[in-house]
């Protein structure tokens, strides 16, 4: 069977190895070391089932087609990805998208700019100004959590550290908005008996007068 050629493996296994080295290089560090880790720990499984204990059954070939998937769509989506982020058309698409974005987030608009940042990263996940970008949107519609973790997205894209120092600025920002939270609006207190007395006084007054009617 095809599936089980020890030539064709080994070749998938290589490569899946390969695009995991590269994607923690540049800085994809969770995607990267799940693919290193869940590869080895699946072909581990395979490799006991069909030589340990001689069996070809349906955990040797669920085992065997899982990491041989894997590795073989982490491959394609990290070539893809690759050659499409440095084509001009999705370079004057994202120049457009930043545009836009930046506009929507000067005019105070956080949904509509961190809808265009996202379209940015989504082109190109790599993208470390774009993940700083939504950061900062996140941070300011109030999403700390979301703001976070791309703020520490950023941070692991930016492997030249080149956007360092800014990162680190809106990391401190978020810190200090973390534990320093808005207090909420005081409730209004009762009114006192001084502040009641002019408010009964007018009521008897009325009363008084319907009276002499």
């Amino acid at each position: 069977m095809f599936a089980e050629s020890v030539l064709f493996n080994l070749v998938l296994f290589t490569a899946g190895q390969v695009v995991a080295y590269l994607s923690l290089r540049t800085g994809r560090r969770v995607r990267g070391l799940a693919l290193l880790m869940g590869a080895w720990v699946l072909a581990d499984i395979a490799l006991l089932q069909r030589f340990a204990f001689g069996r070809a059954d349906w955990v040797f070939y669920t085992a065997l087609l899982a990491w041989q998937l894997w590795s073989l769509f982490e491959l394609i989506a990290f070539i893809t990805a690759r050659i499409r982020r440095s084509r001009p058309s999705t370079l004057l698409r994202r120049e457009a998208l930043y545009r836009a974005g930046f506009t929507h987030y000067l005019r105070d608009e956080l949904p509509e700019a961190i809808a265009n940042f996202r379209q940015i990263l989504r082109r190109d996940p790599w993208d470390v100004p774009a993940a700083l970008a939504l950061g900062t949107a996140s941070a300011r519609a109030g999403d700390l959590s979301g703001a976070r973790t791309w703020l520490r997205t950023a941070r692991a894209l930016d492997v030249d550290g080149e956007f360092t120092d800014a990162i680190g600025d809106e990391i401190s920002r978020l810190l200090g908005a973390a534990s320093n939270p808005p207090e909420p609006d005081p409730e209004p207190a009762p009114p006192t008996p001084e502040a009641q007395r002019p408010a009964e006084a007018r009521k008897r007054g009325r009363q008084r007068i319907r009276s002499s009617r």
